[in-house]
């Protein structure tokens, strides 16, 4: 009879007995040591959240002075676009009273679209930039024109030994 009862718990896999021991620690205080596992927890986390912050703090600066890099770029194309705009109509002008050939007009002309190109070029980078910085922040985009303030130099302050000495 035994052997058909172990026979049968090896087919069906099951343990008939289960033999163990189970002794209390003497002083241990689980509680103990489950506050001293949530303070480590609550530092780790702590300094992971300090991390992030940071991480985003960069990321951001990165975008907005990606951002910055841009709209120099595009007023600087755009200033040079104007110049050889400029220039190319004098050079018209003075095509029609003969003083500039014909390959001189030519040559402002093909400046004249080279500085369009290169100012186009940087109107889509100064598009991507901002979206990137935008979408970054999560800041809806209304079209309105994002307003850029740069870090400006300190005042310079004078003031007597005296005077300085009293303040502190």
């Amino acid at each position: 009879e035994m052997r058909s009862r172990l026979g049968m718990n090896r087919i069906f896999g099951v343990t008939p007995l289960r033999i163990g021991y189970r002794q209390s620690l003497i002083g241990y205080n689980g509680f103990k040591w489950e506050k001293a596992m949530e303070e480590h927890n609550l530092r780790h986390a702590l300094k992971e959240q300090i991390y992030r912050m940071q991480q985003i703090a960069e990321q951001t600066t990165a975008y907005y002075f990606e951002y910055v890099s841009a709209k120099q770029y595009y007023d600087t194309s755009r200033q040079n676009y104007l110049t050889t705009d400029t220039l190319y109509h004098i050079a018209q002008k003075k095509f029609m009273l003969t003083t500039v050939s014909r390959d001189e007009l030519m040559s402002m002309e093909l400046e004249r679209m080279n500085a369009k190109n290169q100012q186009d070029n940087a109107l889509t980078e100064l598009q991507n930039a901002r979206y990137s910085l935008l979408s970054y922040l999560r800041i809806p985009d209304t079209g309105q024109k994002l307003q850029l303030l740069l870090p400006q130099a300190p005042e310079s302050l004078t003031l007597d030994v005296q005077k300085a000495i009293a303040m502190a």
